[in-house]
This record gives C-alpha cells, sequence and structure tokens, in this order.
C-alpha cells in the first residue's frame, strides 16, 4: 500500500502533467484556423482583379506612348521630307529662265474659246499670271491693261492673262472688268506648275512671260505693279522690238 507521503507526490505530479498538457499543444496537432468570411474574401479577390487590371492598363499605356511617340518621329520625319521635296521642286520651276522654250498648254478661256501656245508659232505671245480673280490688286491690273489695249494693238502680239480659278469665275471676272483680252483658266494648275508661278497656296505669282515668235521666252516680269501693268506692257513690247501690225 502506498503510504500517504507516496499518495501526495503521485498526486502533485498528476497535476503538473494536467497543468503542461492544458497550457501547450500536443506536438504534430495543428490548431485549427479561423475561416474567411465570405464577404471579405470576395472583396479580396475584387481587389486582386483591380490591381491586375490596373498593372495591365500601365502595360498597355508604356506600349501607347511608345508607338504615339514613334509615329510623332515619323511624322516629322515624312514633314522633313515632304519640305525638301518642295524646296527641290521650287528650285526646278525657278530654272526655267530667258531663252528657254516655253511650256505648250492649251486652256479654255474667258471668251468661251480653247488657245493652245503652239498655234501661235511665229508671232509674239504674253501670258500674264495673276493670283486670284475678284482681289483688289488682280482687278486693278485687268483694267490696266484693259486701258492699255488699243496701244497693244498696234502689235503682232497675242495676249492672255491667267489663274488658277475655274472657268467660270473667270468669265465673271472678265465680264465684270469689261476685259478687252482673253482671260485663261488654268484650274489643274499644271501650266502655273510648268511655269514655275505656283504659289504655296495653289494661287499664281504675278508673273508675265513673253515669248517670242521662236516660242523661246523673251522676258520673265517677276515685279509686275498692277497699277502700272498696262504701260509696262507696251514699254516691255517696244523694248524686245516686238514688230507692230502690217
Amino acid at each position: 500500500m502506498l503510504t500517504k507521503s507516496s499518495q501526495f507526490a503521485e498526486a502533485t505530479m498528476v497535476q503538473g502533467l494536467q497543468a503542461q498538457l492544458s497550457s501547450a499543444p500536443l506536438a504534430g496537432i495543428q490548431s485549427p484556423q479561423k475561416e474567411e468570411p465570405e464577404d471579405e474574401r470576395i472583396e479580396r479577390k475584387d481587389q486582386q482583379i483591380v490591381t491586375a487590371g490596373c498593372q495591365r492598363q500601365l502595360s498597355s499605356d508604356g506600349f501607347v506612348n511608345r508607338k504615339n511617340k514613334h509615329m510623332s518621329i515619323i511624322t516629322k520625319i515624312k514633314s522633313a521630307v515632304a519640305a525638301c521635296l518642295v524646296i527641290l521642286a521650287s528650285g526646278a520651276q525657278a530654272s526655267l529662265g530667258v531663252g528657254d522654250v516655253a511650256p505648250d498648254w492649251t486652256l479654255q478661256a474667258s471668251d468661251g474659246k480653247t488657245y493652245q501656245l503652239s498655234d501661235f508659232r511665229g508671232k509674239h505671245v504674253v501670258l500674264a499670271f495673276f493670283p486670284k480673280a475678284f482681289t483688289g490688286g488682280c482687278t486693278i491690273e485687268c483694267k490696266s491693261v484693259r486701258d492699255s489695249k488699243r496701244q497693244v494693238r498696234r502689235f503682232d502680239v497675242e495676249f492672255f492673262m491667267a489663274s488658277t480659278d475655274d472657268l467660270e469665275t473667270n468669265k465673271a471676272f472678265a465680264e465684270q472688268n469689261n476685259a478687252n483680252f482673253p482671260i485663261l483658266s488654268d484650274e489643274a494648275k499644271d501650266v502655273s506648275e510648268a511655269y514655275g508661278v505656283l504659289a504655296s497656296m495653289g494661287f499664281s505669282k504675278r508673273w508675265t512671260f513673253y515669248i517670242d515668235a521662236s516660242g523661246k521666252i523673251a522676258k520673265i516680269d517677276k515685279d509686275v505693279n498692277p497699277r502700272t501693268a498696262g504701260r509696262d506692257l507696251l514699254k516691255s513690247l517696244v523694248a524686245l522690238q516686238v514688230p507692230t501690225s502690217s
């Protein structure tokens, strides 16, 4: 039989073991995890989706920005090439000078007829380009030549004014100003370009070409004064020794 002292020691040991077991879990046994509430789980998933979407958007924006930058560079290069072509074209147009054969043309006129330069071989021709019908300077030039036309008729010369306006516009312009000479319509701008007078806005420069009987350019007046255009025309015909009409 156990003595009282042995019983007391055994009871004390049992109590100690119970206390130790209650204060720490057994080895290899994990405490159950707390389950995540459904609403928190859904919110977390949504946040992950939003975050992933933002990351994709940032990546896409970076690609778009790079693409836009690339396109901007290409656009600038194209603009530079176009500018160079314009300069080269201008240089080629400006090369037309005195002594060169005048480019042939066939154009409709305000008097309802169609004229061709080559038909006047053996006769002097004056081709006066002007920018725009019904504008102030062009109206003054038209009237100045009109008022000098009686003296111009003394010379064996055909006189034309020409612009890039359409035919109906030039007809109305000629009628309003009582033009006593044909006004040619170079609506396609081919003739203006061939003579080097086509400006950047699509209008013709105010240049006058004097073409001799052989079809060559005898003079180019690039400084036409609208107010004295008629008088200056007569002076040039005299200076170029254009023969008078028989």
